[in-house]
């Protein structure tokens, strides 16, 4: 059903709270995924209809690959930035803290094998 001719017969308080889609979301920063604010310019619905750009986009896999998500994305650039990465692929190959891995000279390895099991002079 068409959700804006609902809205022109019914009153406000009859539509459904999921119904109404918004044409930009302008959430505050730290309620973004990637915790930044947007870069892209406000541009009218009527411009994203009807001013496109022709031509070929020389940067992009395939001519018909105009909206490619993963476009302008550096995120290796973000989750190195972050303390605790949101990606768990991105915690493989961080460098642990050094004081938490190292083990007390309690579990040292000691030397008594040659002294046990070999001679002095090197021969079995």
């Amino acid at each position: 059903m068409d959700v804006s001719l609902e809205a022109q017969t019914k009153p406000l308080s009859t539509l459904s709270a999921f119904s109404y889609i918004p044409p930009r979301r302008n959430d505050p920063k730290h309620m973004s995924y990637f915790n930044t604010k947007q870069t892209v310019p406000e541009v009218s619905t009527y411009d994203r209809v009807f001013q496109q750009a022709e031509g070929y986009d020389m940067r992009l896999h395939r001519d018909d690959r105009r909206h490619f998500k993963g476009r302008g994305l550096d995120i290796n650039e973000e989750e190195k930035s972050r303390a605790v990465p949101v990606r768990s692929s991105a915690e493989h190959g961080r460098h642990p803290v050094p004081e938490l891995w190292q083990t007390g000279r309690q579990y040292a390895r000691v030397g008594c094998i040659n002294a046990e099991f070999f001679r002095k002079n090197g021969i079995f």
